[in-house]
């Protein structure tokens, strides 16, 4: 139980097994309210972390926000971050968040294969040792329930110069009504979403990508820039984000 009365329950839970007991907790969602999520620490040391990092002034009736609107405005407040920093620099930083720039690296760079976020990125995502409950309306308002992903290196500039709870809350909320995005795995700062519906289509991947990197530039470091998250993660059905 954390300090605010969020309630955390689970058990350990063999690497082979826990995808499957996930699903199955999933569907039983609707009925008994209680969300799913698999994790590498215990539900004592999730509900410590919930009483450090969480934003206690909001746990109590976690908001509903315009989803879409946080999502452009994560997008918008990367643009203007990367605009101005050096003239000679520009050009490159406002081509990640540009379609047009984003399809043509797309068409040119050279083909790709399908990623497995458990072995490229050196250990960065460990495999889950829990399943954990916590009673919520869908798995995108754990952010603001758990405070976890700790964003800590993102940084929009002055006007949005940090990754809050609901931040979280409206980009998960935005991308669970599109592509029926579920979080499945919530680490302190990684995030793994199920993804029933990917997005179909270059032009859809395109833009998704940006999203996702707006959401989570550390992407660079394991997938690497949109146009490769475009091709890469947007159309996969398992998406993955850390932050550094």
């Amino acid at each position: 139980m954390t300090a605010a009365g969020v309630e955390v329950t689970g058990a350990q839970i063999g690497a082979d097994e826990a995808e499957t007991v996930w699903r199955r907790l999933r569907r039983l969602h609707d009925d008994s309210g209680l969300w799913p999520f698999l994790c590498d620490d215990s539900p004592e040391g999730t509900a410590k972390w919930a009483d450090e990092f969480a934003d206690h002034e909001r746990l109590t009736s976690v908001p509903v926000l315009d989803a879409d609107a946080v999502v452009s405005a994560l997008v918008d407040a990367q643009r203007r971050k990367r605009s101005g920093i050096d003239p000679k620099c520009d050009e490159y930083w406002a081509g990640l968040f540009s379609p047009d720039r984003v399809r043509a690296d797309m068409a040119t760079a050279p083909p790709e294969g399908a990623w497995d976020p458990y072995s490229p990125i050196g250990g960065l995502m460990r495999q889950p040792g829990w399943i954990c409950l916590v009673r919520a309306d869908g798995g995108y308002q754990l952010p603001e329930l758990l405070g976890r992903p700790h964003a800590n290196d993102w940084w929009g500039g002055p006007n949005h110069d940090r990754l809050t709870g609901a931040d979280h809350v409206g980009v998960l909320r935005s991308w669970h009504d599109r592509f029926g995005a579920d979080v499945m795995m919530l680490g302190a700062v990684a995030l793994t979403l199920d993804v029933r519906h990917p997005p179909v289509g270059v032009d859809h991947h395109v833009s998704v990508a940006i999203e996702q990197f707006a959401y989570c530039d550390d992407l660079d470091q394991f997938i690497g820039e949109p146009h490769r998250v475009a091709r890469r993660q947007a159309p996969a059905s398992r998406w993955y984000f850390w932050w550094d």
